[in-house]
């Protein structure tokens, strides 16, 4: 069994508002709503990343996403100000607007998600989803028709998810699910439908997943959990979706929040229990009817899962969910927090919290903290909505 060291975050000042998380290759990369904050992996030495971009507001501003590529890039995405590209080892920075020849079909300047695909990378935004290409150091739009319609009210682009062969789903927050196909990106668009129980249950989508057999898994805010098989898309007709079976449930059990499958079944997070589905005996069980708004989940390995609610931390094992209190030592335990996003740093696993940023142990022990309050070296509001536990490319 490894020793894990903690990390203490070594700050200077207290932080903002932590918006994403991402972990790089040497640094945990903070974005706050006053720019990004790098942590040194060997360190624990907290500071702030000074982007050469005096135009917008001496370069602190909001940062609605951040991710680190497989180069060792830094992509940073701005609430309002659109987006730019970091280079740790020249410490160049690139910004990118509307309306910039380097642009291509950016049209927003509020970025929500990045997501890599292949030599690429996908960009969520308020006015719909691009992708930038190495090949051609430029971004192409992909595009429904629909979201063309819809200028200046906006399509917020909510998910994203890469199917096997390169499709790439597309949920939004109102107007449903979009598919753009591995060649030429052809269109094909999912909405709820009247009179069709097989069509999109929900316009609002919170999850997706794509299994490696090619089945998509569609959660709602609102309208349960949906699957399609690979083998019932057909190009240009209508796709019908699968909904599981969900009972007398609870109405906030319909709220799809997180969705997990490493090994086994189906794990579901709702607004009101955590649900496993089994492909064996396509039943839908209850793990925990009892357990409030999961908001996230992280497998751990050897049938071992975190459970991240609006009410604390719990652990799921064969079955059975225990509480994790958040304590750290000498501490009294804490009232329940809202986990809000869970992720992996090598040997360390990071819970963004209602209540501070915590960095557990191998089992699950408090190894640093970082509070909220008013002194230095803690954070004046509650942190981390998003985080990015790897880097991909």
């Amino acid at each position: 069994v490894p020793e894990l060291e903690p990390v203490a975050l070594r700050l200077s000042a207290p932080l903002p508002q932590i918006t994403t998380l991402a972990a790089g290759r040497e640094a945990l990369w903070l974005g706050t709503t006053r720019g990004v904050y790098r942590v040194d992996r060997a360190t624990g030495r907290t500071e702030l990343l000074r982007l050469d971009l005096p135009e917008i507001s001496h370069g602190e501003v909001h940062v609605s996403a951040v991710i680190e590529d497989a180069k060792g890039e830094l992509w940073i995405g701005f609430w309002l100000d659109g987006l730019a590209r970091y280079q740790p080892e020249r410490r160049q920075v690139r910004r990118l607007l509307p309306g910039m020849e380097a642009a291509g079909a950016l049209r927003s300047t509020s970025i929500y998600r990045f997501l890599p695909d292949g030599e690429g990378m996908l960009v969520g935004t308020n006015r719909g989803l691009v992708r930038y290409q190495r090949d051609c150091d430029c971004f192409r739009g992909l595009n429904s028709p629909d979201w063309d319609r819809l200028e200046g009210r906006g399509v917020i682009v909510s998910d994203l998810a890469l199917e096997p062969g390169g499709a790439v789903w597309a949920g939004s927050w109102g107007t449903g699910l979009v598919r753009f196909s591995n060649v030429e990106r052809v269109i094909e668009r999912q909405v709820p439908v009247d009179g069709r129980a097989d069509a999109l249950a929900h316009p609002m989508i919170t999850a997706l997943r794509a299994e490696p057999d090619g089945r998509l898994w569609i959660g709602s805010y609102g309208g349960g959990l949906q699957f399609a098989p690979a083998a019932s898309r057909r190009a240009g007709e209508f796709w019908p979706l699968t909904a599981l079976p969900w009972g007398e449930r609870r109405v906030e059990s319909r709220f799809i929040w997180a969705l997990d499958r490493t090994d086994g079944d189906l794990r579901i997070g709702t607004g009101h229990g955590l649900l496993s589905w089994s492909d064996r005996d396509a039943r839908l069980r209850d793990v925990d009817a009892g357990v409030a708004s999961v908001r996230s989940l992280l497998d751990l390995g050897q049938g071992t899962r975190l459970v991240g609610t609006m009410f604390g931390l719990y652990r799921e094992h064969d079955g059975r969910l225990d509480r994790i209190a958040l304590t750290a030592p000498g501490e009294l335990p804490t009232a329940a927090q809202a986990i809000w996003s869970l992720a992996r740093w090598d040997d360390e696993i990071w819970a963004g919290s209602g209540g501070g940023l915590w960095c557990l142990g191998e089992d699950l022990e408090v190894r640093a903290r970082v509070e909220v309050g008013t002194e230095a070296g803690q954070l004046p509001r509650p942190v981390v909505w998003t985080q990015n536990s790897a880097t991909q490319g």
